[in-house]
């Protein structure tokens, strides 16, 4: 069995030479890919398209330690018999990973104080506050428990659960309205200039889920004419959205940005690292035999 490695870690690599023989790509590098490569262990920062694809024509399986798979062209690999291996229905080993939740706690803090401005600023706490979390699963759930802590008032909604309180009620009542719902057909896009144009003027908007749920030309908008007091974001779409926000933050308004780190601690590599490694044994196993 081939397999090629989009990363380094020497732990995990002795691992996957019991199953059959490693080589590595450097996406960054712009690597072609193994031609002979039956497994790919890759990860979100590079797309896995038509084209990649093509370059690897013996490829049976694509292990990924992503819960979103949008930086995988689907549709090619199910149209070429290729199975995908993600964190998807993982629940009860995500339940372990607070990196992400921890970040946008983070993201809160440094928006409300905003010690990234030039000029010393009087900041404002986050105890008293009332945190609209857009996505009440695991994500969403996490920072609630953590963001209690601080005293702030919490209050979410879901995009599948009836009776939870309305999107259109938690932009209006949100002091920081936090994203963690997935992208998907209904979602993307979703935060529109209408709803946008709801939220307080002295209100925070923080999304660590996908940059796609948030209207792109409107999220620029809400920042420049203040109807919003603050951003900040770990997943921009694209280079050029990234370029936007930068320039929004050089210019002074209150943006913060990460380039998706959520999920990028050692801990959480580590232990993610290990159960992809133990799903693509699986796999193989179960191929073998």
């Amino acid at each position: 069995m081939q397999i090629t490695l989009a990363f380094h870690n020497p732990h995990i690599e002795s691992r996957y030479r019991e199953l059959g023989a490693v080589d590595f790509i450097d996406f960054a590098r712009g690597d072609a890919g193994n031609s002979a490569a039956e497994i790919l262990v890759t990860n979100s920062f590079h797309p896995i398209d038509k084209s990649m694809l093509d370059r690897m024509p013996r490829l049976k399986l694509i292990a990924s330690p992503t819960t979103g798979l949008d930086h995988i062209d689907t549709r090619e690999c199910a149209e070429r018999g290729i199975t995908i291996l993600s964190l998807q229905g993982a629940a009860e080993f995500l339940k372990s990973i607070p990196s992400v939740a921890e970040l946008t706690v983070w993201f809160m803090l440094e928006l409300l104080r905003e010690p990234h401005r030039s000029n010393r600023v009087m900041g404002n706490q986050l105890k008293g506050k009332c945190l609209g979390i857009w996505g009440m699963g695991r994500i969403g759930t996490h920072v609630r428990r953590r963001v209690s802590a601080f005293e702030a008032r919490v209050i979410g909604g879901d995009t599948d659960r009836d009776g939870d309180i309305t999107l259109r009620e938690l932009l209006e009542q949100s002091d920081i309205f936090s994203i963690h719902v997935p992208l998907t057909e209904e979602t993307d896009g979703m935060i529109t200039e209408e709803y946008l144009r709801l939220m307080k003027p002295t209100a925070l908007l923080i999304n660590t889920a996908r940059a796609q749920i948030i209207e792109r030309s409107a999220l620029c908008i809400a920042i420049r004419e203040r109807w919003i007091a603050g951003y900040g974001t770990d997943v921009a779409r694209d280079d050029q959205e990234m370029h936007d926000l930068k320039k929004l933050r050089q210019e002074g308004f209150n943006v913060v940005l990460t380039q998706h780190i959520g999920g990028y601690t050692r801990e959480a590599r580590e232990a993610t690292d290990l159960y992809i490694f133990e799903r693509v044994a699986q796999y193989v196993g179960q191929s073998i035999k």
